[in-house]
């Protein structure tokens, strides 16, 4: 940022980053409720607003101007999947966490040639800054980890695995918790794939699904990462219903389940008790995916057929 800051002076860069996060904010509400290819009616989508917080638009972190690239970037998936990958990478190279959005890449319905190429692609331009930081970046880079380190795991391990792993009381930063992390990531990564092909989701849907595990698979989860975490949820809980026998609990109450998950994080957010309900609930939520991934990855090919029926007597 010092190059537009000198260019602009600091007033005037101060200025621009208004500019660039209110119209992240805007983007970031508007559009996940009630943008028009967003899948799902707007009424259903509303009770995910209770995600949001004063804190993830007060604060002023880069983290939503990120979130907004990245939401750019996927509503111009539909002109090249390249500019979703450039969009990630650019908020990579600010925040490397940001790479859990390549979620999206890995759903869509393209070859596995080409994904492989995306990812490889995304992964790599991605870290590469920080790479070349750590590796020439001496005493100042080992202090960037130290202080990164401490505010991670000892501050704000966040509302995702790394404080659900707090809240059992185990320390974050051991190996027991990235091998924990490593292995949740495959099985929401593995669900999101099921869920994909056997819901057969179209391309908007898989986009809005993938954002959502996204989001799930942010291992230090704060209040301004939660933004786009409802569509894709509405769209599975949904599509999961229409299609679910009576005997398929898990599938035919997926929508139940969801909206009762964003009455307990009210009821927190209400009471003062947002830092234990949001860890809660979005531990419900990966339970949630996990849960429908392993129903129906028994059921892959009786739900393709259904919703084949289904199709046929809908024309």
């Amino acid at each position: 940022a010092a190059f537009f800051e000198r260019w602009l002076t600091e007033p005037g860069f101060l200025v621009l980053y208004l500019l660039l996060y209110v119209t992240a904010v805007v983007a970031l509400i508007y559009v996940p409720v009630w943008g028009r290819k967003v899948p799902g009616h707007w009424r259903n989508k509303l009770p995910f607003t209770v995600f949001l917080s004063s804190a993830a638009v007060m604060l002023g972190n880069i983290a939503v101007i990120l979130h907004g690239l990245v939401l750019a970037g996927a509503l111009a998936i539909e002109i090249s999947p390249w500019l979703f990958v450039a969009a990630v990478v650019v908020a990579a190279w600010v925040k490397p966490t940001f790479l859990t959005y390549l979620m999206v890449i890995v759903l869509m319905d393209l070859s596995i040639q080409r994904r492989l190429v995306l990812l490889a692609t995304a992964v790599i331009a991605g870290l590469l800054p920080m790479g070349y930081f750590i590796l020439t970046g001496g005493e100042l880079a080992r202090q960037w980890y130290a202080l990164l380190s401490h505010y991670v795991y000892d501050v704000t391990p966040g509302v995702g695995i790394f404080g659900w792993l707090e809240l059992l009381g185990i320390n974050s930063a051991g190996m027991g918790a990235r091998l924990a992390y490593l292995v949740f990531a495959g099985l929401i990564t593995l669900s999101g794939l099921v869920l994909a092909k056997a819901l057969q989701l179209n391309l908007q849907e898989r986009l809005w699904l993938g954002l959502s595990l996204a989001v799930l698979l942010i291992p230090r989860i704060m209040a301004e990462d939660i933004c786009l975490i409802g569509p894709g949820l509405l769209i599975a809980a949904s599509r999961s219903a229409q299609m679910a026998g009576d005997k398929e609990t898990i599938l035919r109450s997926g929508q139940g389940i969801v909206l009762t998950l964003c009455a307990v994080a009210l009821a927190g957010a209400l009471t003062g008790l947002a830092d234990y309900s949001e860890p809660v609930v979005l531990l419900g939520v990966s339970l949630f995916i996990l849960g429908m991934g392993g129903r129906l990855s028994g059921l892959r090919l009786p739900f393709a057929a259904l919703l084949r029926k289904n199709a046929r007597n809908n024309i």
